[in-house]
């Protein structure tokens, strides 16, 4: 404790020198090197020395000195040596010499202990120094005091520790950490190394009983965050700072700190931090709740709404992802009665049948009656023309027969060949015609028609087909009392209304037909009064005549008449009509039953399409829907629902106004104390969003009362699809079938469309130039690759709806159209219907070779070319060489084109003019039909050779007579 006492102790003892040499090496070397060697003690101390010195004879010193050096000093020995000084002596010379000035240690024997030797000092001198005792310093007296332990303390250092006690003893407590430095610093050295346990024990266990302030009173002095409900946990969550404080307090040891919120616990701390400080700071007391009820709000339809929507208003049948939707149609049977009201059950349904009603499915049947009428009709007179086509192609097989019928054209031929006139046709062109003129002149003299017309179709379809229809026998219905009743009080409800909007000005509204019979009847004389029962009788009849006799109309130069004006053959014109109910189209034949229902199923898909889709739709929580539901509705919604929503956003709208002014709802809902609860506590009086959840989790999604008493809930965002939209739908498709029922009129039938037609309407207000993407959409659907070019694509669409009997009429016409031969039915067949517009001029891709001779005069077509003016010539090689032309056009260097015979003739290179050129291994004998046209020789049989080799090179030599080919 004190190093002056410790040196004094130390002196106060008996010196040992030869201890001190012991305890310094370097001492006892010093010492030992100043000996004398003993090698005659050496030898005798060791006995095998002894013996061996004994043995030698040497004298026993010279014997071990030898034996020393040599060995006694390399195994170990120890050789004794003779000192002048003992080591006492010599170490008592080196203390006095040098041991003190090197403050080396003197070893000494003591006389006391040192708790002996140091008890002397405290009684005989430290009680009165400045110096102290181990142990206690303080101690607290009867009366509560600290006063100094003056047994342990020396009378200098007594008056230091008194201040110490009076500091404690005075203070009111609150400065324990100042007045324990104040106390700490005010000791020596030695005090302070004692301090904390001979010092700062007394005091903390005095300061703890007397000074210490009390331990925080959370019951009385906490103050709850809105709610309650503090938690320590989350508190040190969002102030974290705070539990750093609170341990580095409990480790400075502060006792005021200590004794007011414990040592081991910071909780009460952290309350007292929250009272205090973190709440004017905005730090939260504890976790807000998460307002469930609104963030995790799911809308979607209810298993209830599933149920009604699937069974009762739509009809969907089948397991998940296979559904379909089944729209029967209503059936009737003669008296208008509804036959199969099980399957027509469904909203949609019955909303189909108020369309679909006995009247049409009535006007359909007698459609498909008069349908069915002229199409056997039709076939029975094709048959029977049929026949005689057959007939007569039997007899001209007959021997003889055929030179009676075709005498006409023999002579014809014969007049042609025997002037020569045939052979120059046959270079000009003109042939077909002039011989056809050269026929009918000589049909004149023979007195042998060249009519090739089998069968007048158009007048039988005009004297015939319409007469039988014209010549209808129309029924009158027969009525029973009770019918008659009903009828006529519809016709006076009708009549009624009709007067009613024609007195409020509406003059567009269409007059019963009750009335017109009435007037009509008035117009010749005779007055009808509705409410005479035998009157309306009549008028009854005329309107069932009447109808009759409309439809009838309807049925001639409506369906008929376009059907067979549309037609080139009756191969066609029954194709229009023979049509199966599943397959029915406005290219051929379709009611408007069947439309009406093609169009129902149609939309029956999009209201399963409609119901798929809603039973997969979520929705989350709509801010802006839950604060003005009324305006943010876009679906059909029943009136208490409106009401029900006004009230909503009246609801809201208060509580809000309410929240913003601090003031309590007008339930004593507190909004400050709910948003803090929540976590909207920064938020919930400036965001609308912000409150709307809280609304809908604090209030409204608990019943509440609307103006007719019912509970409701309010509704925190709009309905996927409400009953009312849905039925919203289901009648707009009502009227929908309701208007096209209107549009496609009386005639139960639907208005016939060419193809011609549907692609010129389809594409009439398309520009591929604007509109590329849409465009591309179009021809991907129809299966087209990319192009601009508005004709193919008509063209496309009008074969695509062309029936195949169609297609085939049209292109034999097309084909005599191009070879410039008349179109009669010998040549199209007994079907065809003739008509003068179908003749016309038709253009085809020509050949160069033709073109050449064309244009330089040739009035022939191009079949006539190849087959009368030049037979040898390949066409299809021809042909192949045109396509390989370039763009400018490959000339032919064969001379001048004035003349065609100079021309020809620098073609010989083209065949071969050598014999063996126009060998083959095998050669075949073609007969020449006989014609005067053939200027190259006479009209008799020729062998012909077969193609040389010249020609089947033909490309090779052709080229040299080429010219401009890049």
């Amino acid at each position: 404790m004190y190093s002056d006492l410790a040196s004094a102790y130390e002196k106060s003892g008996t010196p040992q020198y030869g201890a001190y040499v012991d305890s310094y090496p370097d001492l006892l070397a010093a010492w030992q090197s100043t000996g004398t060697p003993d090698y005659a003690a050496y030898v005798n101390s060791y006995p095998d020395l002894k013996a061996a010195a004994q043995k030698s004879g040497w004298n026993i010193a010279k014997w071990g000195a030898d034996h020393w050096v040599k060995n006694g000093s390399k195994e170990g020995r120890t050789l004794p040596k003779t000192y002048s000084q003992t080591k006492d002596e010599w170490g008592a010379e080196h203390w006095a010499s040098n041991g003190q000035r090197e403050k080396r240690i003197l070893p000494t024997t003591k006389t006391q202990t040192k708790d002996e030797w140091g008890k002397t000092h405290w009684t005989t001198a430290g009680k009165n120094e400045d110096r102290i005792l181990q142990g206690p310093k303080l101690i607290e007296d009867r009366a509560g005091n600290l006063t100094i332990n003056t047994d342990v303390i020396g009378a200098g250092a007594q008056q230091q520790y008194q201040d110490i006690a009076n500091r404690f003893n005075t203070t009111e407590g609150g400065q324990y950490l100042t007045l324990l430095n104040q106390s700490y610093n005010s000791l020596s050295n030695v005090g302070k190394a004692e301090f904390d346990s001979a010092v700062r024990n007394s005091i903390d266990s005095f300061y703890l009983k007397n000074k210490a302030p009390a331990p925080w009173d959370a019951t009385s002095l906490m103050v709850e965050p809105p709610g309650g409900g503090f938690n320590a946990s989350d508190y040190a969550g969002y102030k974290p700072s705070a539990v750093t404080d609170y341990w580095n307090k409990v480790a400075s040891g502060d006792l005021d700190f200590i004794s007011r919120y414990g040592a081991s616990n910071p909780d009460l701390y952290l309350r007292q931090d929250y009272t205090n400080v973190g709440r004017h700071q905005g730090i939260r007391g504890y976790k807000p709740i998460e307002a469930e009820s609104a963030t995790k709000y799911v809308e979607k339809l209810t298993d209830a709404e599933r149920q009604l929507y699937r069974d009762q208003v739509l009809g969907v049948v089948g397991l998940p992802g296979q559904e379909t939707l089944v729209l029967s149609a209503p059936k009737y049977d003669s008296e208008g009665k509804l036959l199969n009201p099980e399957e027509v059950d469904t909203l949609l349904e019955k909303q189909f049948a108020k369309v679909l009603t006995s009247t049409e499915l009535r006007k359909e049947k007698q459609l498909g009656a008069l349908a069915q009428d002229v199409l056997k009709t039709s076939i029975d007179e094709l048959k029977r023309a049929k026949a005689k086509e057959a007939d007569l192609s039997f007899m001209k097989g007959l021997p003889g027969y055929n030179e009676i019928l075709e005498i006409n054209t023999t002579l014809a031929n014969s007049v042609l060949g025997d002037s020569g006139i045939g052979g120059i046709l046959s270079m000009m062109g003109g042939k077909t015609e002039y011989k056809n003129s050269l026929e009918k002149d000589i049909e004149k003299i023979t007195g042998v028609s060249s009519n090739s017309t089998l069968y007048n179709w158009q007048k039988w379809f005009e004297d015939t087909l319409m007469k039988k229809y014209q010549e209808y026998e129309y029924t009158v219905n027969e009525y029973s009392p009770e019918d008659l009743n009903t009828l006529q009080a519809q016709a006076k409800d009708e009549i009624a209304a009709y007067e009613k909007e024609v007195e409020a000005g509406n003059t567009s509204f269409e007059k019963p037909v009750y009335l017109k019979i009435i007037e009509e009847q008035k117009a010749k004389g005779v007055t009808l009064n509705i409410n005479n029962v035998d009157d309306f009788k009549k008028i009854l009849v005329d309107v069932d005549i009447s109808s009759q006799k409309q439809f009838v109309d309807s049925f001639i130069n409506k369906y008929l008449k376009p059907r067979f004006d549309q037609s080139k053959s009756m191969d066609e014109f029954i194709s229009y009509l023979d049509v199966k109910e599943d397959e029915q189209n406005i290219f051929q034949s379709q009611t408007t039953v069947n439309k009406l229902k093609q169009i129902a199923d149609l939309r029956a898909k999009g209201f399963l399409d409609t119901i798929t889709q809603a039973e997969k739709a979520v929705k989350d929580f709509d801010p802006k829907f839950y604060l003005d539901p009324l305006a943010s509705t876009t679906k059909e919604i029943s009136a208490a629902k409106q009401s029900q929503y006004a009230q909503q956003k009246e609801t809201v709208a208060a509580d809000f106004e309410s929240a913003k002014n601090g003031t309590l709802g007008s339930d004593g809902t507190n909004w400050a104390l709910e948003a803090y609860r929540f976590g909207y506590e920064n938020t919930y009086k400036t965001d609308p969003a912000v409150f709307a959840r809280l609304h809908y989790q604090v209030k409204g999604r608990f019943a509440n009362k609307d103006s007719n008493g019912q509970s409701f809930i309010f509704d925190p965002a709009e309905d996927i699809l409400p009953y009312e939209e849905l039925n919203k739908k289901i009648q707009s498709f009502g009227a929908e079938m309701a208007l096209r029922k209107e549009l496609y009129g009386d005639a139960s039938f639907m208005q016939f469309v060419t193809p011609e037609e549907y692609a010129d309407a389809l594409l009439k207000s398309v520009d591929p130039a604007q509109n590329k993407e849409e465009w591309q959409k179009v021809l991907e659907q129809l299966g087209l690759d990319y192009t601009e070019d508005l004709q193919q694509v008509k063209d496309y669409l009008i074969e695509s709806f062309r029936t195949e009997e169609a297609k085939q009429i049209r292109e034999n016409i097309k084909y005599l159209n191009e070879k410039k031969e008349d179109l009669t039915q010998k040549e199209l067949g007994v079907s065809y219907i003739e008509r003068e517009e179908d003749k016309k001029e038709v253009s085809s891709e020509q050949t160069a070779l033709y073109s050449i001779f064309k244009n330089a005069g040739y009035g022939g077509t191009e079949d006539e070319f190849y087959s009368d003016f030049m037979p040898d010539v390949d066409r299809s090689e021809q042909e192949l060489v045109s396509k390989t032309m370039s763009k400018e056009g490959i000339k032919l260097d064969l001379g001048d084109m004035e003349d065609p015979f100079s021309a020809l003739s620098n073609l010989s290179g083209l065949f071969g003019t050598d014999e063996t050129d126009l060998e083959d291994d095998k050669e075949e004998v073609v007969k020449k039909t006989p014609s005067y046209f053939n200027i190259f020789g006479e009209d008799t049989e020729e062998e012909l050779p077969q193609k040389s080799k010249a020609a089947q090179s033909f490309l090779g030599d052709f080229t040299s007579m080429f010219s401009g080919f890049n």
